[in-house]
């Protein structure tokens, strides 16, 4: 049974979609990401960026704000992603 979304669920499936249909059309997911949605960095070996995806903060405007994030990637999840960072240095030669 389907259930509605709420303004903030809404504005969250809207950014993840926008990510994931521009890195399918593109190859890069910042190509076509809405306006409200931070810039999605490069994961390589020396700078190990990767986006937090998450709804807007309560109360924030929907259409204009977004919960998203960039990050460093820590030394734990490094180590238990090895076999794709592992991967990442290949395709960076």
């Amino acid at each position: 049974m389907f259930s509605t979304f709420n303004p903030s669920e809404i504005a969250f499936s809207e950014e993840l979609i926008a990510y994931w249909l521009s890195f399918v059309r593109t190859y890069n997911p910042n190509t076509f990401r809405l306006d409200r949605a931070p810039v999605w960095g490069q994961y390589t070996s020396k700078h190990r960026n990767r986006i937090v995806l998450n709804e807007a903060p309560v109360g924030a405007d929907v259409n204009t704000v977004s919960g998203s994030h960039m990050e460093i990637e820590g030394n734990g999840a490094a180590k238990r992603c090895q076999i794709v960072a592992g991967l990442v240095d290949e395709m960076e030669d």
